[in-house]
């Protein structure tokens, strides 16, 4: 890898530098020019790489983005979800989270027996359906009736920021035109994968409890909003 090739090349006790480990494509004159002052940096070798895909055009965002509905799937713009994560919350394991599964780097029942780490694929919960990433956060009866409730919380509990026409795919990617409900979302989201991971059922008051722990250090804004109900 890169950072292994780095690390490398910028080692004293390193007789072999092996250059020829790294991209090719990277211009090779940064590691042979006689007038380097210092060992490679990352920030050097970024530099010299080429521009990243645009978000939308990233594999794992291309694959969630072909999960959506038709009508949706226009309208979705990655960059702009996973910046509102961080306008959202400063918690960064909500964020870190949903970045995981966002990036399909989360693992699931079916990854799990792949590894060898699962006897099966089958959902704990429905036991008819391979437990994959789009199962847990979209497609598992338990996930759909559970994200009802949560739902039905939102509009008891705060009317004034409940928004009928808030589709599925908003409460999977937190995308709603309410940090206070994206919030919710955020932790219904990692509840989600926390009792998938540990085999265990959704329970609203666990819910709950967990909601109120990610509130301690919330933003003000957001504290408020949830602190008392």
């Amino acid at each position: 890898s890169i950072k292994l090739a780095i690390r490398r090349f910028n080692n004293p006790n390193c007789v072999n530098k092996c250059i020829e480990r790294v991209d090719k494509t990277i211009s090779l004159n940064i590691f042979t020019n006689s007038r380097r002052i210092t060992g490679i940096t990352s920030k050097i070798l970024r530099d010299k790489m080429r521009p990243s895909l645009e978000t939308n055009n990233i594999a794992q965002m291309k694959y969630w983005t072909d999960l959506f509905p038709q009508n949706v799937q226009v309208e979705v713009n990655w960059y702009d979800i996973f910046k509102n994560l961080y306008a959202t919350t400063n918690n960064f394991k909500l964020i870190q989270h949903q970045y995981k599964f966002f990036m399909r780097i989360a693992t699931c029942r079916y990854t799990r027996f792949k590894m060898k780490l699962e006897d099966s694929v089958t959902c704990s919960f429905c036991t008819n359906t391979a437990e994959t990433l789009e199962h847990i956060y979209l497609n598992c009866p338990k996930s759909i009736e559970f994200r009802d409730k949560v739902e039905k919380h939102i509009k008891d509990v705060l009317p004034q920021f409940y928004n009928h026409q808030d589709s599925r795919v908003d409460r999977f990617t937190c995308y709603s035109t309410s940090k206070s409900v994206n919030f919710i979302y955020l932790v219904a989201n990692w509840y989600l994968g926390r009792q998938f991971q540990n085999k265990k059922h959704l329970y609203w008051d666990a819910f709950i409890k967990f909601r109120n722990q990610f509130l301690i250090g919330e933003k003000k804004e957001i504290r408020d909003t949830w602190d008392v109900n």
